[in-house]
């Protein structure tokens, strides 16, 4: 190769050598950037993808597990029933010893009235409602009186605050009891007009008393006179309770996530028994 070839050929290696390191310089950075762009784009979507698990994941650990952790409700419809009978015991001695009366009457009022106190004492008014995923247990003095599985529920509804499931009687008893009871009313109001008339006042004052207790409960008045609820189960099975306005808003709680009931539209049930 002769020199002029040799000059050229230097004089281009010369001028083209720096073009071909910016370039590269360049496409290295390129390259780089790339990388670094692909790389937020893949953690954009990562967070994305993660971001509802994460959520769900929130979600799930605030939904309360009932296994482990029941909800607890104590029953203050006996208390509210003794204080009832009480009071009824003491209105009644007061008019039979006033109008001279018959003394078997004070002795009736006085053993309902000793039988609500002595459930009362040897339960240290330990009433308590169980809950938890599956089932409702009505509890007394740690000793299961009566059992409801959650997936046997047929009907919850508002009631009067009394013990009534605790009293075994189906539907035919029910209706003799009802019907008796008109018909005894009846023969008093011709017989026996005054204590016809007495017996008639035990709704109004028992109003009075029930609205009473549930201001000295909650610290709120309402003129609601069934605050009691009523849970219905299988083959006729029942629990009701009167819970606190605080016990009330967890129940609420847990009826619409397990059962999808809103306990502030169910029916209620006007008389205790079963007709």
């Amino acid at each position: 190769m002769d020199d002029d070839k040799r000059e050229k050929l230097r004089e281009y290696l010369r001028n083209n050598r720096p073009k071909n390191r910016v370039n590269l310089g360049n496409s290295s950075n390129n390259k780089e950037n790339s990388n670094k762009n692909l790389e937020k784009d893949l953690n954009l979507d990562n967070s994305n993808l993660d971001n509802p698990q994460i959520s769900n994941n929130k979600t799930k650990s605030n939904k309360r597990d009932y296994d482990k952790e029941p909800l607890i409700v104590k029953n203050y419809s006996p208390l509210l029933t003794f204080i009832f009978c009480l009071i009824s015991s003491i209105i009644a001695i007061f008019v039979i010893l006033l109008y001279k009366d018959n003394f078997y009457h004070i002795a009736i009022f006085t053993s309902i009235t000793l039988c609500s106190f002595l459930r009362i004492v040897n339960n240290k008014n330990n009433f308590r409602i169980f809950i938890t995923n599956s089932q409702i247990k009505y509890i007394a003095n740690s000793k299961t009186e009566k059992m409801i599985f959650v997936n046997n529920i047929k009907n919850i509804k508002w009631c009067i605050p009394t013990d009534t499931h605790l009293v075994e009687i189906n539907k035919g008893v029910s209706k003799i009891i009802i019907y008796g009871g008109i018909l005894v009313m009846i023969v008093l109001f011709i017989f026996k007009t005054f204590v016809a008339l007495f017996i008639l006042t035990i709704p109004i004052y028992s109003y009075f008393i029930n609205t009473s207790f549930y201001f000295i409960l909650n610290k709120k008045y309402s003129f609601k006179f069934y605050t009691g609820l009523i849970i219905y189960g299988k083959d006729d099975d029942m629990i009701d309770f009167l819970p606190k306005i605080s016990d009330y808003k967890k129940i609420k709680k847990y009826f619409l996530a397990k059962k999808g009931i809103n306990l502030d539209f169910i029916d209620t049930k006007f008389i205790p028994l079963e007709f």
